[in-house]
């Protein structure tokens, strides 16, 4: 999340319809490997609403971000994104606006300060 948190809250949608969840493919006749990840209840409750906000389920956003990991992205970005600047924002809403006249399902992560970000590492929390 320090790597890729920011980059998520900027970047365009990954599912293209507001209404719908993207999930993973099926890998068909391969198994997925299970990973078994521990994640503390704030980076967890931050990861669904960023999967919810691009339209994912966390699997799929999980999936992503490995996918990203693997090619390279969190090398080239890390320094651009987060130079001089704490990874995370102080807040985050998730909205999902219905419009039941018009058929509209609008779903928006907003993010607060816009312009400032806070680190979060429980390693600051607890002694070493």
């Amino acid at each position: 999340m320090r790597t890729y948190g920011k980059y998520l809250s900027a970047t365009k949608r990954l599912g293209k319809k507001a209404g719908r969840t993207l999930y993973q493919p099926s890998p068909g006749k391969q198994k997925m490997k299970r990973v078994n990840i521990r994640l503390s209840t704030g980076s967890w409750t931050l990861f669904g609403a960023l999967a919810q906000a691009h339209g994912v389920s966390r699997c799929y956003l999980f999936n992503y971000l490995l996918w990203l990991e693997s090619v390279g992205v969190g090398d080239s970005i890390v320094d651009t994104m987060n130079e001089g600047v704490p990874t995370f924002h102080r807040s985050y809403s998730y909205i999902l606006h219905l419009d039941l006249v018009e058929n509209q399902v609008t779903r928006k992560l907003r993010c607060r300060p816009l312009s400032h970000f806070y680190a979060l590492d429980y390693r600051d929390w607890f002694p070493t």
